[in-house]
Formats: structure tokens, C-alpha cells, sequence
């Protein structure tokens, strides 16, 4: 997997690696700042949506952002199959990113763009239930770019079993107002019970929300929401820079995953080995 379309900047913090999952191997991007600001680092996993790879300009966006800010990021290629399927590599990733003598991780943050956050909310779902009790869990936090709600033209079919099912945070989720997997609709609004105030898009009324609101109403874990304006589900806008709306979602991110609280420098990768 080759790395043409990687901004200068970023190709020489950046290497491929190849990590096994079952039968074959999945090839990955992983950038690694010059020094990280905090020990033991904390690093965030990202992957790609039905189509694409790790080279996408979202993630390339998000791996340049992480990058300036101090955070180690690996994007890794995960092709065809099920939601089941792409879950089980993203343990794979996750179990490389734990184990690595190398990177000595002391935690990470696991995103997905499109069904590629699917998987990502599913693991995680699996990782907070496993390691529930005291403590620090390897996985601290999960970020979701353009969550696939429904298909095209078929927002009655929400498919938001993965974010409802989480009863651990926190989670990011960053979405275009017009994303047309995430339709704008309006629905009656449900009573709200996260623990995070989530803001409204600038189109909805207060006794209205958008099927996005409505499905996070019934998540446990505290939630919060960026929406990038007039953005659709690849996040591009009509009428803006796309490197721009592409660095307002990836700062976002940014901000909010060193916004999460210190590792306790003693305990390293606690609560999850």
C-alpha cells in the first residue's frame, strides 16, 4: 500500500506496517510524532468506511492533525465483509496497539468514518463491557466520523444498535448537517438521559430533533456531538474549502481527545492487560 496523496509534513513522521488478522494481514499507516506530550502516550486507531482505504482525505486529515497536536495515529485498510467481520479486525488493531513493545501505549481512542465507526462503536462496546470494573481501560474513548444511521433515502430504518448499546464513554461523533445517512428529519423529541448536553444543528426547531439526537437519547455513555456545516456524508460542503471542513472536523477531534483526562503515568495500558 503506497502513501501517494500524503502531505509532506506528514510522510516522514509516517511508515507502513502490516498486523496479522487471521488467514492474511491488514496494512496500516501509523504516524508518530517527533515526541508525544504525555506518558505513557495515548494513541488514536481510525479506519475507513465500505469503500476506500487508510490513505482516504479524512483520515489523512485527521492523521496530519493528530500529528501537530502530538498523537500517534494508525490508519489501518480493512476491505469487504460483514460489520462482524470488520469488527474482528479492528480487534486485531486494537490487540497490536496494546501489545506494541515499540509504542508502549499506555491507552487509545478507537474512530471509524462511516461503517468503519460501526465497527469501531462495536468494539469498544465489547472492550467497555469486558473491562468494566476499577480502573483505567485501555480503550479510553471512541470517536465517530459521518455515522451511517440509514441508508440513502431510507432514514425510517435507523441502524443505531452499536452507539445505543454503549452504556461507557465518552464518545465523539462528528457529523455534517446534511449528511444523507444521517437525514436531517424530524422526529418528536424523546427525553434525553447522556450525561452530555448535545447542540442542535442551526436548521432545527426546539421541539424537533434529527434522528442523530433522537438515537443518542437512548445511549448510556456521555456523548458529544461536532456537526460541520452543510457538510454531507463524506464531508464536503457546497461553497467551502474542502481542506478546511476537512481540518474543522479533524481539529475537533483533536481538541477532544486531549481534552480526556491524564494517564496515570505508574500504570500504563492499566485495566485492560
Amino acid at each position: 500500500m503506497g502513501e501517494s496523496g500524503e502531505e509532506p509534513a506528514l510522510m516522514s513522521h509516517v511508515r507502513e506496517v502490516q498486523i496479522p488478522f487471521e488467514s492474511r494481514v491488514l496494512n496500516a499507516l501509523l504516524s508518530v510524532p517527533p515526541a508525544w506530550d504525555r506518558r505513557p502516550p495515548l494513541a488514536l486507531a481510525v479506519t475507513h468506511g465500505a469503500g476506500g482505504d487508510a490513505s482516504l482525505p479524512q483520515l489523512r486529515a485527521l492523521a496530519q492533525s493528530l500529528l501537530s497536536a502530538g498523537v500517534p495515529c494508525l490508519r489501518f485498510t480493512c476491505r469487504g465483509g460483514p460489520l462482524a467481520y470488520r469488527v474482528r479486525a479492528y480487534r486485531a488493531v486494537l490487540e497490536y496497539l496494546r501489545n506494541s513493545g515499540e509504542l508502549r501505549l499506555g491507552g487509545c481512542v478507537l474512530a471509524g468514518r462511516s461503517m468503519g465507526a460501526r465497527a469501531a462503536a462495536a468494539l469498544c462496546r465489547e472492550e467497555w463491557d469486558q473491562h468494566g470494573g476499577p480502573g483505567t481501560p485501555f480503550v479510553r474513548g471512541l470517536v465517530c466520523l459521518s455515522f451511517p444511521l440509514h441508508r440513502p433515502g431510507h432514514g425510517g430504518v435507523v441502524r443505531g444498535a452499536e452507539l445505543s448499546a454503549l452504556r461507557r464513554g465518552p464518545v465523539l461523533l462528528v457529523s455534517g448537517t446534511r449528511d444523507e445517512m444521517c437525514d436531517q428529519a424530524r422526529q418528536p423529541a424523546r427525553p434525553h438521559h447522556s450525561s452530555s448536553l448535545l447542540a442542535t444543528p442551526h436548521h432545527s426547531s426546539p421541539e424537533e430533533v434529527d434522528l442523530l439526537r433522537a438515537t443518542l437519547a437512548r445511549v448510556e455513555a456521555p456523548v458529544s456531538v461536532h456537526w460541520v456545516r452543510d457538510a454531507r456524508h463524506s464531508l464536503e460542503a457546497r461553497g467551502r474549502d474542502p481542506a478546511a471542513v476537512l481540518r474543522e472536523a479533524s481539529d475537533a477531534v483533536v481538541r477532544w481527545v486531549r481534552a480526556l483526562p491524564p494517564l496515570a503515568p505508574e500504570a500504563p495500558g492499566s485495566g485492560a492487560r
